[in-house]
């Protein structure tokens, strides 16, 4: 491997060139090396998650999850400058606008890591599980009330959603 003080290093650029400077004083700078050991732990959960999705095979309901976790990470730290924690947040918003769908709350909420009693006091992912129930039926409130009864009874651990009545939805896709 070639680095910064080997002889190939200097052979491979022209030494003079502005770029090839101002590269080289950034890497013996001690300070660069330590902003960059904040930036690499601040990225860890985003690093975990992309393993994960490799490796796991993952749900998309760990990725919601993930992300959530991710966000709270941002507000913890106190180490990045407010403008590298900006524009970390930047990119993690982008990214969660991206892939935010409805059928993603659902994910979220049937994975077994996640269910618990708080689900059912986050308006964002109720409100998405409504959503999707009624973008499933094709409003049709009937068959709203059967897919949302059926919820009910997975909540409560009397029945595996979907039943007979998501897989009748599916048809009429």
């Amino acid at each position: 491997m070639r680095t910064v003080v080997s002889k190939e290093w200097s052979d491979l650029h022209d030494i003079g060139a502005p770029k090839f400077i101002s590269f080289s004083r950034m890497v013996r700078d001690d300070k660069w090396w330590t902003e960059a050991d904040i930036f690499i732990k601040s990225i860890r959960p985003i690093y975990l998650v992309l393993r994960l999705t490799n490796m796991e095979r993952s749900t998309i309901g760990l990725l919601y999850e993930f992300m959530d976790r991710i966000g709270e990470s941002f507000q913890k730290n106190t180490i990045l400058s407010s403008d590298r924690l900006e524009q970390l947040r930047s990119i993690w918003n982008q990214r969660c606008d991206w892939f935010h769908r409805l059928v993603h709350a659902l994910a979220h909420v049937l994975h077994p890591l996640w269910r618990s009693e708080e689900q059912e006091s986050n308006e964002e992912l109720v409100r998405n599980i409504s959503d999707f129930f009624s973008r499933l039926a094709s409003d049709d409130l009937s068959m709203i009330r059967k897919l949302e009864d059926e919820f009910l009874l997975f909540r409560e651990h009397s029945l595996s959603f979907g039943g007979p009545t998501t897989r009748l939805c599916e048809t009429k896709l």
